[in-house]
Parts: structure tokens; C-alpha cells; sequence
């Protein structure tokens, strides 16, 4: 069996080596010319790491990452809920780690013994009984046996399968940037600080290096000027508690990455005969869980098992839209949820939040958690 991937990010490249650990063939396309070191840290849920297992690159996370605690506080830095590290290791055996995207991506080349094709558009596919032939705007076609979109959030393969679904603006954009800061700096303020529609978070990254991002309600396409960036987020953020304001000074301009927040509503169905949806393509969520890239090394895993137990390609997509849409749809949504309240703006609604979080037992709080992040594959 062949199969081709459109889309080299963290979804594509974990399909592609559980596709090759079944024996199957396996090709990727990938639309830029190269991929580049992008300057953000990823949330690696337990799992995540626990898929990642399956195909024999688990261990390697916690080398590579960063144990994140914390919780949600307030602009002034008091406490509205904090995270318990013994708590998560009882829920799902380990708790979260923080990696930079560019190096999990380097570790998936490397373990990657199939070609990746760059500067590869795909412009649409078409298929017959038995096979499936994707064709690029260079003029080249390939054929397949299955060809799986895991080409993200603006999908090529999603837009010729479902032409009517497009990604939705969630209401906010957010900066990111990735520094070289002393982690005793941040002392106990790890996790999320929020304020009245915007947040800010901290995460720590290995060789003393810190994640940080922040979101703002702002209409869609609202981009700040690369040298205007660090201003603007120096006033957005001026009276909130430190190391808030000396992270972003230490950022260098060109590195305050800014994008604004789509989703895509959920999909029924995530296959057209032997063309099936993965990763983002199939449900792009806000990152308020940290489950974007989680539930894409999910799909990969599941994928994988599917195709080695079934052989059928229709029966085996079949299953695995049976395993994978109700599980995937529900994270969305929950991380839609989080993103709305998190994004309050009115001052008397966002005490009533904050009171609710820091009052929620604990119990039911670590309940919903585990439905997440102690799911294994």
C-alpha cells in the first residue's frame, strides 16, 4: 500500500513514520520550500506523549521539554487557580511538557525514513475504484492507495471535500515569542495570567529559555506592524505583574510573532473514498486547551492502527472516523468554551469567572481534565 501526506507539520510527519512502522509506503508533500524554525513553544499532553510511545518516541519528549506547573492568575498575579503537578501525574501518570515546535519537528525528520517533498501545492486530487491521484499547480501528479490531508487549518484537501466549510475568526489574535530568560526570574508565576479580553501566558522551555504568548479581542486581519509590536504589547500589558513586561523587552522585534485565532466548526465526516482528514485539517481548534498538535499525533496513531487491523482502506477509514470525530469534535468545543471565557471583557463578568474557577472542587476540575489528558490510544 502507498500513501500519500499532504502537509509536513507535527500531524503529517507523526502519520507518516506510524504509516511506515505498519509497512506502508509513504510519501510527503509539503507546500514551502523549506521548513523553518518557527519560534514557538508546544504543549505535549500525557496524551499526546503516550501516542507518541506507540511509535517509540515517548522517552524522548521528556529530554527535550520542560515541566510545566502553574495555574490561571490574576493581572495583579494572585492566584484564581492553581495547577497541581502530583494531581496530573495521578490523572494521567505524567503531567505536561513544553517543547519548541522546531525541534519536535526536527526529531520527526529524523525518525522519518520516507521522502518529503517540498514546495509541493497540491491543487485538488481525484480518485477511482482503486486508487487516488494528487495533483500540484507544478504540472506533476502522484498516485496512491490513500491520500490523507493533514495540510492544517486553510486544508487544500478539506476545500475540494467540503467546499462550504471555512475557518471562522474566534474573535482574538495572539503573540508569541520565544527568549533566552532566567527561569528564577518567573519564579511562581508559570501558566496564564487574566485580565479583561486579553491574557498572557508563560511557559518554560529547555536551555533556560521561556514561551510566552499573548491574546487580545481584535476584529480579524488587525496585524500590528512587525516594528510597532513590542510597543503595543508594552502598554496592552504595563500594570500587570512581573516578569510580564521584562519578557516582552527582552524579545527581540523581529521574533513577537502575531496570528489571530480560527477554528473550524465540526465536521461529520472526514473522508471522500480514499482521501481521508487529520490534524487540523479535519478539526482546527483554538489552542486554549494546548490540544491542537495532541489531537493530531492522536489521529496519526489511530490512523495507523486502523489501516493495520482492517487492510480495507474503506473499512479501516471508517473505523477511524468512528474513534476519532466524537473525541476530536468534543475538545473543540471545550476549547471554544475556554477561549470565550477566558476573552471576557465586561469587568463584572470577569470577577464572577474568576470566582467560579477559584471556588470549582477540585475534584470536578481534575474530572474534566482526565477526560483529556488521561485518554490513551
Amino acid at each position: 500500500m502507498k500513501a500519500i501526506i499532504i502537509g509536513a507539520g507535527i500531524g503529517g510527519l507523526t502519520t507518516a513514520i506510524a504509516l511506515e512502522k505498519i509497512g506502508i509506503e509513504v510519501d510527503v508533500f509539503e507546500r514551502v520550500p523549506e521548513l523553518k524554525a518557527v519560534g514557538a513553544g508546544l504543549t505535549l499532553w500525557a496524551n499526546a506523549i503516550h501516542a507518541l510511545d506507540k511509535i517509540g518516541l515517548g522517552n524522548t519528549i521528556p529530554d527535550m521539554g520542560m515541566i510545566q506547573s502553574g495555574g490561571i492568575r490574576e493581572k495583579s498575579g494572585a492566584d484564581i487557580m492553581v495547577s497541581d503537578t502530583t494531581q496530573l501525574r495521578h490523572i494521567a501518570d505524567m503531567t505536561n511538557i513544553v517543547v519548541h515546535r522546531a525541534e519536535l519537528q526536527d526529531i520527526l525528520i529524523e525518525n522519518f525514513t520516507g521522502n518529503i517533498h517540498y514546495a509541493k501545492h497540491l491543487i485538488g486530487y481525484q480518485q477511482s475504484r482503486d486508487k487516488v491521484c494528487a495533483i500540484f499547480d507544478d504540472g506533476t501528479t502522484v498516485e496512491g492507495d490513500l491520500l490523507i490531508g493533514c495540510d492544517g487549518i486553510h486544508s487544500a484537501v478539506r476545500q475540494q471535500m467540503c467546499p462550504s466549510v471555512t475557518p471562522q475568526h474566534a474573535g482574538y489574535t495572539a503573540f508569541r515569542g520565544v527568549v533566552n530568560f532566567d527561569h528564577a526570574q518567573v519564579k511562581n508565576t508559570w501558566g496564564e495570567t487574566w485580565g479583561n479580553g486579553n491574557r498572557f501566558g508563560i511557559t518554560p522551555l529547555s536551555h533556560n529559555r521561556v514561551y510566552w504568548f499573548a491574546t487580545a479581542n481584535s476584529e480579524p486581519n488587525k496585524t500590528i506592524p512587525t516594528k510597532d509590536r513590542k510597543s503595543a504589547l508594552i502598554k496592552m500589558f504595563e500594570r500587570w505583574h512581573d516578569p510580564i513586561i521584562g519578557l516582552i523587552q527582552a524579545t527581540p522585534d523581529t521574533e513577537i510573532l502575531q496570528n489571530d485565532i480560527y477554528e473550524i466548526e465540526p465536521l461529520e465526516s472526514w473522508q471522500d473514498g480514499r482521501v481521508i482528514l487529520s490534524g487540523d485539517a479535519a478539526h482546527a481548534m483554538t489552542p486554549n486547551l494546548g490540544q491542537g498538535a495532541c489531537q493530531a499525533i492522536e489521529d496519526a496513531i489511530v490512523l495507523a492502527d486502523c489501516l493495520k487491523e482492517y487492510g480495507l482502506i474503506d473499512n479501516a477509514l471508517r473505523s477511524f472516523q468512528e474513534k476519532r470525530i466524537p473525541r476530536a469534535n468534543a475538545i473543540l468545543k471545550q476549547s471554544r468554551m475556554i477561549g470565550k471565557l477566558g476573552q471576557l471583557e465586561n469587568p463584572t463578568l470577569c470577577r464572577i469567572r474568576n470566582l467560579a474557577f477559584q471556588f470549582m472542587p477540585a475534584y470536578l476540575r481534575n474530572k474534566n481534565l482526565a477526560s483529556v489528558i488521561g485518554y490513551q490510544v
